[in-house]
């Protein structure tokens, strides 16, 4: 707020919209604030029309996007969020050794009439920024291969990023795709740069769906609920989990988002 970026007093308001769409400004509100107005909006259209697909523009840090996915889908709406970063890159691409895009969060939520919502949320970098500020804090390293230091080398130290390092795509060219694929989303198509306010940073992309678009929502979560079950009764591979304990000698530092898959 004391920077200009975020403007206290202001509420998000519809630009633009039809029956299926809306184009949503932020007004630089709280990014909360914005991404709740938004969210709702896409469910009550999507509830109504099947289904809904919405831009936010001029939208501050909205924090966790399974907050508002899962909204969505605990109202029987299949929900997806993207965010893309205009300003202030943060990710090298792939094989790249300086920023040129955001860290790029997405978020799906899938309705379980049964149950809670099956849920994906994570940055599309191998770590998330605000993990690199809690690892400073405490005074701990990050995992190899989740930073550049601003020559362009492979560094292990939280300092590194906030002196002109970047983040690193998580699973290399899978990681790094799915990020452009976010940035072209929330960027060029959500029209975030057209509308620049008191700073170019960010745009949100929502795409909304009845549960029942395609068949009746009885069908649907019965049919969720074996494919569930069919994951859920395959025995885990112990030789595997053991390898990855002992791999991952700290994997709570390299965790960037979510997944309440079951």
């Amino acid at each position: 707020m004391r920077a200009g970026e975020i403007v206290p007093a202001a509420r998000p308001r519809v630009l633009e919209e039809s029956a299926t769409h809306a184009l949503v400004g932020g007004s630089w509100a709280f990014g909360q604030v914005t991404a709740l107005f938004a969210t709702d909006l896409a469910i009550e259209k999507a509830k109504r029309e099947r289904v809904a697909v919405l831009s936010v523009v001029q939208a501050g840090h909205t924090g966790r996007l399974a907050a508002f996915t899962e909204r969505g889908a605990r109202q029987n709406v299949v929900m997806f969020m993207a965010i893309g970063t205009v300003d202030k890159p943060m990710t090298a691409p792939l094989r790249g050794r300086s920023p040129g895009a955001g860290y790029q969060p997405i978020s799906f939520s899938i309705p379980s009439p049964a149950g809670a919502p099956v849920t994906l949320d994570f940055a599309t970098s191998t770590i998330a920024a605000g993990k690199i500020k809690l690892a400073k804090a405490k005074h701990e390293q990050l995992p190899p291969d989740a930073i550049l230091d601003r020559q362009g080398r492979a560094s292990t130290d939280p300092q590194a990023f906030f002196e002109g390092g970047c983040l690193l795509p998580f699973g290399g060219h899978k990681g790094y795709a799915l990020a452009v694929i976010a940035e072209l989303l929330s960027g060029p198509l959500a029209g975030a740069d057209a509308y620049p306010g008191v700073m170019n940073r960010s745009g949100i992309f929502i795409l909304a769906m009845d549960a029942a678009v395609f068949r009746p929502l009885a069908e649907y979560g019965q049919a969720l609920a074996q494919t569930i079950g069919r994951i859920k009764a395959v025995p885990p591979a112990r030789v595997l989990m053991k390898c990855w304990c002992r791999e991952s000698r700290k994997p709570a530092s390299g965790y960037n988002g979510s997944a309440t898959a079951f």
